[in-house]
């Protein structure tokens, strides 16, 4: 009895040892493993820096050229937002540089304002020359 527990547990840690080598395959070309390796030689990839100012993005890329790959990439994702991206390193991978996300102040009209945030957007929003704004500023303030 206490020998077919042995080879059993054997059995299991045959099975356990067996299943840490890693299975590699080759299908059509192109090869694959059954476990997730990684290469020891990897680059480490920075934090993107964030900034407000498409200025500010001119000068990262003039003033840190010693931080730039020999290609960059402009990625502009929407009319508030661009992102700087390196040239392809290894393993046909970009690191995320730099993403400048606009400050845009607009005037929601649909959105509950209180006395004084509803005067500092519409002073900020719209150009004080028009009457309907004079108006509309005296007559939510204290203004003359």
């Amino acid at each position: 009895m206490m020998e077919g527990l042995r080879e059993a547990l054997q059995y299991v840690v045959g099975l356990k040892v067996n299943g840490m080598d890693p299975k590699i395959v080759e299908i059509d070309g192109k090869t694959y493993c059954d476990k997730d390796l990684r290469r020891y030689h990897s680059f480490d990839m920075a934090d993107e820096i964030r900034v407000n100012t498409l200025t500010a993005v001119v000068d990262y890329i003039k003033g840190k050229p010693e931080e730039l790959r020999e290609t960059m990439l402009l990625h502009v994702v929407s009319p508030t937002e661009v992102r700087l991206y390196s040239g392809l390193i290894d393993e046909r991978d970009r690191e995320y540089l730099l993403k400048s996300s606009a400050i845009v102040n607009e005037f929601q009209f649909d959105h509950y304002y209180d006395q004084e945030r509803f005067l500092i957007e519409l002073q900020s929003n719209f150009i004080p020359t028009f009457k309907q704004v004079q108006y509309t500023t005296k007559g939510s303030g204290n203004h003359e």
